[in-house]
């Protein structure tokens, strides 16, 4: 009986990973060393990277998982280049790398856990040049590859005929690509996805998933080879970790729909009895779509689209309410039927301090800046204020007021919508439109290619959220519960879907006249020196010259000097003899 229980208690603890069995040494270890260094990217999302000065994404998850299975505590180190981190590996001043790829030269000075994810790379171009498919197609072609990667190291040891700028990370080799600079770059796809949606490089697209086995990343944590203690022990801790525990990782960071799969029937379970409660009595929700703001969002004859409505989408997924469709013709018709009950729910409202009172902008899903367009001809518009005398265009009541509070002075005509402002821009009977990002560069790719262009930009930003009243305090658990579910994964693929136009280009032509002051300077500068080197030169010459000469004329009055006393001599001698 003792014996079969024992057997039992054996298998219980070993249905999800094997018995924690540390060694002396490594409990020691432990005791001595409670606190390890780890690394933490800038900008290698959603693995590896930092926001507002806080660790995030799937590799941070993961070794925080591995140190409180062991109690180890992890303080991480920010802000240096993957170069950086591996120098800095050999050297007290970092314990682990929690996500490097092992290859032959790697292991001779680093010391590996077991793989714990693996991800293909893709290649990326820029989509208004050729187009390459394979490695084999960018043989004497230039890439930008963040130094000391695997991937880059992999392209320099296969492939030495691809010519590779290296750089700091893949946010600079992206724009690179992005600049016309070079012809491609090779990265993870959700990394380099993710990175061009946050930053709005519209012009860069992958082509095909490289197959290679070799160059698919099977990640790791790495320490030096003096750390091997520690590896084992974070080993040890790999075993451990549940199926559970890595997929709530996998659908957290990569957007796995264990969630979608698991609930699509039993949605209900998510929810607290009290929002059930709710949905059970509210029977529908109405939601404020603008008839007109595309990408973000059009309510056309019944027909719903744009970003917010793939947003909308998982809501309706997850609870068995109708949404009952309201269309208005701006924000602030939307703003006005939410405050009077009329909507429960209004898709894109931009985030105002001063409707915070009674708005609560629950879930900001998408920023924009406010730019400027205007006749591509035109300068680079850098300041409003210098273009007082000028009549400007506007669509929006909310940018209208953060012009007109910074610049009270200038000409402002409102319009109805963006096309209507940009053909009075056309038209030459408005100098310039104000508007945001998203809109403007989706109505001048969609209309006014080649005509209207991106000309300047305010330092203003716009936050485009979904909001309710403030007072509904269920239905923001509702919604809160919901978009806790949504994830990176999520938002890359609906923003690539809605926001997949042609950049366009700012030329700050004030920066091109300061460069070009500049050049004339030096060039003025090098002139005058050359100038008076050879002036110098000259100088010297004459006066060596002068010196010569000085010196023969001394030598010739110094002879003269000589002949005058001996020939006064004589004649004093000649006289005296006389004399005699």
């Amino acid at each position: 009986m003792i014996k079969n229980l024992i057997i039992l208690l054996f298998f219980i603890l070993n249905l999800e990973g094997k018995i924690l069995n540390l060694t002396i040494k490594e409990k020691e270890y432990i005791k001595n060393n409670p606190i390890v260094l780890a690394h933490n990217e800038k900008n290698w999302p959603p693995f590896n990277f930092n926001e507002n000065g806080v660790p995030l994404g799937y590799s941070i998850d993961y070794i925080n998982l591995l140190a409180s299975k062991v109690g180890l505590n992890i303080n991480f180190i920010s802000g240096y280049s993957w170069t950086e981190y591996m120098q800095m590996l050999q050297t007290p001043k970092l314990d682990l790398i929690v996500n490097i790829s092992k290859n032959d030269l790697r292991s001779k000075t680093i010391e590996f856990t077991d793989v714990f994810l693996s991800v293909k790379n893709a290649i990326y171009i820029n989509i208004n040049k050729k187009k390459f498919k394979k490695l084999d197609e960018l043989k004497y072609h230039t890439i930008a590859m963040p130094k000391d990667f695997y991937a880059q190291k992999f392209l320099e040891e296969k492939y030495p005929s691809i010519k590779q700028i290296l750089v700091d990370d893949q946010l600079s080799a992206l724009k690179l690509l992005s600049e016309g600079k070079v012809d491609a770059t090779v990265g993870k796809k959700v990394v380099l996805d993710y990175i061009i949606q946050k930053n709005a490089i519209n012009n860069v697209a992958s082509t095909e998933y490289l197959r290679e086995e070799k160059i698919i990343s099977h990640m790791r944590i790495g320490s030096s080879k003096e750390d091997k203690i520690l590896i084992n022990i974070l080993k040890k801790a790999q075993q451990q970790i549940t199926r559970e525990e890595k997929n709530k990782l996998n659908f957290k960071w990569l957007g796995l729909n264990e969630f979608n799969n698991n609930n699509n029937n039993n949605n209900n379970n998510v929810f607290s009895d009290k929002i059930n409660e709710y949905i059970k009595k509210k029977k529908k929700l109405s939601l404020c779509v603008n008839s007109n703001n595309l990408p973000i969002e059009r309510l056309d004859e019944n027909i719903y689209e744009g970003i917010s409505s793939d947003y909308i989408k998982i809501f309706e997924e997850k609870i068995n309410l109708p949404i009952n469709l309201i269309s208005t013709k701006s924000y602030i018709e939307s703003l006005s039927k939410l405050t009077t009950n009329e909507c429960d729910i209004a898709t894109s409202l931009p985030k105002l301090m001063s409707n915070e009172k009674y708005i609560n902008y629950i879930y900001p899903y998408i920023d924009a800046q406010i730019l400027i367009a205007s006749k591509i001809d035109n300068v680079y518009i850098d300041n409003l204020a210098t273009y007082i005398d000028k009549v400007f265009v506007i669509k929006d009541e909310f940018i209208y007021n953060i012009v007109k509070n910074k610049y009270p002075n200038i000409k402002l005509l409102k319009t109805n919508t963006v096309v209507e402002a940009l053909d009075l821009v056309h038209q030459e009977k408005a100098f310039a439109y104000l508007g945001d990002s998203l809109s403007l560069s989706y109505t001048i790719q969609k209309n006014y290619l080649g005509i209207i262009s991106i000309s300047g930009k305010l330092e203003e930003s716009i936050s485009y959220s979904i909001s309710i009243r403030n007072n509904d305090k269920i239905l923001e658990e509702l919604i809160k519960t919901i978009t806790s579910k949504i994830y990176t994964s999520d938002k890359i693929d609906i923003e690539s879907k809605w926001l997949k136009f042609k950049e366009n280009i700012l030329i700050d032509y004030s920066l091109v006249i300061k460069v070009i002051i500049a050049f004339i300077l030096i060039i003025v500068i090098l002139f005058f020196y050359q100038k008076q080197k050879k002036l110098k030169s000259k100088i010297e010459l004459l006066n060596k010259k002068l010196k010569i000469k000085v010196k023969k004329e001394i030598e010739i009055n110094k002879q003269k000097d000589e002949t005058i006393f001996k020939q006064a001599k004589l004649i004093s001698m000649g006289e005296m003899v006389n004399n005699i």
